[in-house]
């Protein structure tokens, strides 16, 4: 047991870059057929990921404790190791989203959150970006192809410059980076109509990203991925994209609820868009 201990520790107990993806554990060791577990602190399965043998990426250094259990024969011996995660480097100092919300337009910033909805949007794509502090959209360049489901539960790490159009907060990106292999996301979607959508108030940054429903016949409008929701007095649009225009097609005529996050007016139109991300491989719903 001794060996095993020493060997774990001194193999293991070390500084770690963010997002590592090879942070493999064994489980048995092959010399003398003992079973090992690893357990966490509360709290730092945030960090660590053992069940893909994942960290996560971190903008200040985090240090952690893994708990370990060797059972030999019928003996057990039960110790700690530590290992520090080490920051990503970025060209700015990073700030939260909430600072991010309140700065001067046109000011640079770097920020890092998960992944809520991802789409594209005009000239690029649009991410719905979380931190501990709240919600903000980032647009990103074009330059490679993403589709929106494997977004979902990623690290976005951002360098750009802070805008403001039709109340919505964007940071337009110049620089960005996607770490750590996506993890399960949740939300709870609150049931609206047509009416509550447009009551909302735009110039409330509460608004934004919240998590909302509609309920309706589905529709094919044409054959171009073009669809909607017949509400009775209202039709809503729906643009099916990638993979998700085959999946829309097998529930034409059925009553079907669509689940996504609001943001507000699309730059070039007056009026209001229901960007709808299907995240159903993300998503515990």
């Amino acid at each position: 047991l001794d060996l095993i201990q020493n060997y774990i520790v001194n193999t293991y107990s070390q500084d770690y870059p963010s997002g590592y993806t090879a942070f493999s554990l064994p489980s048995t060791d092959t010399d003398f057929g003992s079973a090992i577990t690893y357990s966490l602190g509360v709290g730092d399965d945030i960090y660590v990921y053992l069940n893909n043998d994942t960290l996560a990426t971190v903008l200040s250094p985090v240090s952690i404790l893994i708990y370990v259990s060797v059972i030999l024969e019928s003996t057990e011996r039960q110790f700690t190791f530590p290992i520090t995660i080490l920051p990503v480097e970025t060209s700015e100092e990073p700030i939260t989203i909430a600072e991010a919300l309140v700065v001067e337009d046109g000011v640079s910033v770097t920020l890092m959150g998960r992944i809520l909805s991802f789409t594209n949007h005009e000239s690029g794509y649009l991410a719905l970006l979380q931190d501990e502090t709240g919600l903000i959209t980032v647009t990103l360049p074009y330059g490679k192809s993403y589709y929106d489901y494997s977004m979902i539960g990623r690290n976005l790490i951002v360098e750009g410059t802070k805008s403001t159009e039709s109340g919505r907060v964007m940071v337009n990106a110049t620089n960005y980076t996607l770490t750590d292999t996506p993890i399960v996301m949740s939300a709870v979607f609150t049931p609206m109509t047509v009416s509550d959508i447009y009551g909302l108030n735009l110039y409330d940054l509460e608004t934004y990203g919240k998590p909302i429903s509609l309920t309706g016949r589905l529709i094919q409008m044409d054959y171009t991925g073009i669809y909607a929701l017949d509400l009775g007095d209202d039709l809503v649009v729906i643009q099916a994209i990638y993979t998700f225009d085959n999946y829309l097609a097998n529930y034409v005529g059925y009553e079907v609820t669509i689940n996504g996050f609001f943001l507000g007016k699309q730059t070039l139109s007056s009026s209001l868009v229901d960007y709808y991300a299907l995240a159903y491989t993300s998503y515990d719903y």
